[in-house]
């Protein structure tokens, strides 16, 4: 993908596409990770997504996309936040098995849908929030295609720690 970007033999489209089944991809490595390994049950996998990818959106708006370090502070307080929110969420459901751990992330994922993302000031609704394509150096994320470059990155990036737990 990433040659095939590279030489624009993928139009901004198919990468905008492609952008979503790769993000796709990352999620479901996590769940892997969790559902797989570890044998939890979880069911607020899309909330933290949406968490991290909110919180990263928010940062690299509000420092605007001429600082250069605003894609990774954004990425850093996305890691930091979603940690945070996994804490709480996590220590009283450490205690849950099985269908109670299941509804217990299902009370976090719905309430978090249901509540925080409908702060009309935060969120925007459903009109949402108008998010500038951020840079970082020489790395400019002003097209699909490079942002398809960018999330192929973080997806090998995702696979090979989620490798080192087969055995």
């Amino acid at each position: 993908f990433a040659v095939l970007t590279a030489t624009n033999a993928v139009s901004d489209a198919q990468a905008a596409l492609l952008d979503n089944a790769v993000i796709a991809g990352i999620l479901a490595l996590s769940l892997n990770l969790l559902m797989g390994y570890a044998g939890q049950i979880t069911l607020a996998q899309a909330s933290f997504l949406g968490l991290g990818g909110f919180v990263t959106g928010f940062v690299v708006t509000h420092l605007g996309q001429t600082h250069a370090l605003s894609l990774p502070i954004a990425l850093m307080l996305s890691i930091v936040i979603g940690a945070l929110i996994a804490m709480i969420v996590g220590l009283p459901a450490m205690r849950l098995r099985g269908v109670y751990l299941a509804i217990a992330t299902f009370a976090f994922a719905d309430a978090f849908d249901n509540y925080i993302f409908n702060i009309q000031k935060l969120t925007g609704l459903g009109s949402g929030i108008t998010v500038a394509r951020p840079s970082f150096g020489p790395l400019h994320l002003k097209t699909d295609g490079a942002l398809l470059v960018f999330a192929l990155f973080w997806l090998g990036a995702v696979w090979l720690f989620d490798m080192r737990f087969m055995s």
